[in-house]
């Protein structure tokens, strides 16, 4: 009877062990159950977070192409807008340069109609008679007038440095129907010249040098006297001129850096060249006026080699009559002859400083001759 009862007293605490591991199998279960909620909550959201993300990806993906296309459109307006300012900007220096002849024109007709050039002293007697129909400022009629006192004899010209206009002489090709020489570097420029002064002028494709100017000339039979002979090459104009001697100009036209002033003779030697980029920033805006002769040393030049200085042009063109002709026409001092041109006046200005100091600064080589 005791065996039975210890019996039945572990079944007892063995039933009530597993009711309540039971019961704790249900909590266990309700607690899994709601973990099991919670996460496929934490799915469906989650799933609808990646929705909306790709949603967000697609309408990311729209605006960068819609940025991409109204940067291109952008791009092109900006293109179009500058090519426009580019072209107004040459459309306003053309139509200002038109403006400005037209000026000089009206000038000169005042000057006809008001002053009687002939009562007048030397060289205003010449510099009133001044006028522009080819030439870049009004150098066609000073020209025109000083051949027309010193006398024409051959009707030929020697234009070096022409460009594409023809420089100085196009006035007695075009006008008067002279016949020369142009010399230019530029190949094509040379065909623009063949074009617009057809027969009548000779243009030639070279670089001169003071080592060829004479075998250039000879070459193509402009030796010995013509009437009138110009040289604009920025820089060497000095060195070219002082070797020439196989032809005898009886007016010769060449160009002065008038930044140089009235005083000082003084040129840049022979071959020095200066590069935009071989100068400061600050000091840019001068390195274009390191060039050529001071009107005082082309002066000099000129009585050496038997030319007297008569008169200017725009602060840019020396004239020169050789001696033995029109004894009439006095000889007047670089000083008095020396005008400044207008952008180089301008820079000083707004530098407050002269080219010698930019010289100076840079360590540039200049020759007193």
């Amino acid at each position: 009877m005791g065996s039975l009862k210890k019996i039945w007293d572990a079944v007892f605490r063995q039933q009530s062990r597993l009711h309540r591991d039971n019961k704790q199998l249900r909590q266990e279960f309700r607690r899994v159950g709601r973990t099991i909620d919670q996460l496929s909550n934490k799915v469906d959201a989650l799933v609808q977070q990646q929705v909306l993300l790709e949603h967000a990806n697609e309408h990311a993906l729209k605006l960068r192409q819609e940025l991409k296309r109204l940067g291109e459109e952008l791009d092109s307006f900006e293109v179009g807008v500058k090519g426009r300012f580019h072209s107004l900007g040459w459309e306003l220096k053309r139509l200002k340069q038109h403006n400005e002849r037209l000026e000089g024109q009206l000038q000169a007709l005042l000057r006809l109609a008001i002053l009687d050039s002939d009562k007048l002293d030397y060289p205003h007697r010449l510099t009133t008679r001044r006028f522009g129909i080819t030439s870049q400022n009004q150098e066609d009629g000073l020209s025109w007038s000083l051949l027309q006192e010193v006398g024409i004899v051959t009707k030929t010209f020697v234009e070096i440095g022409s460009g594409m206009s023809g420089g100085n002489s196009a006035f007695f090709a075009r006008e008067l129907g002279w016949r020369g020489l142009m010399i230019e570097g530029d190949a094509y420029k040379v065909k623009r010249i063949a074009r617009r002064f057809p027969e009548r002028v000779q243009g030639v494709a070279a670089w001169v040098t003071r080592d060829n100017v004479n075998e250039l000339l000879r070459d193509n039979g402009y030796s010995g006297e013509v009437d009138f002979l110009s040289l604009d090459i920025d820089g060497i104009d000095y060195w070219v001129w002082e070797t020439l001697d196989t032809c005898m100009p009886r007016v010769v036209a060449i160009e002065y850096n008038s930044s140089f002033g009235p005083d000082r003779s003084v040129v840049i030697p022979y071959g020095a060249k200066l590069e935009r980029g071989d100068v400061d920033d600050s000091d840019r805006d001068w390195s274009r006026y390191y060039f050529g002769a001071s009107l005082t040393a082309l002066a000099k030049l000129g009585r050496r080699k038997g030319y007297r200085l008569v008169a200017t042009e725009a602060g840019i063109n020396a004239y020169f009559v050789r001696d033995d002709l029109a004894p009439v026409i006095p000889e007047i001092s670089a000083a008095s002859a020396y005008s400044i041109h207008e952008s180089h006046n301008s820079l000083q200005q707004r530098k407050d400083e002269s080219v010698y100091d930019f010289i100076n600064r840079a360590g540039l080589p200049l020759v007193e001759v």
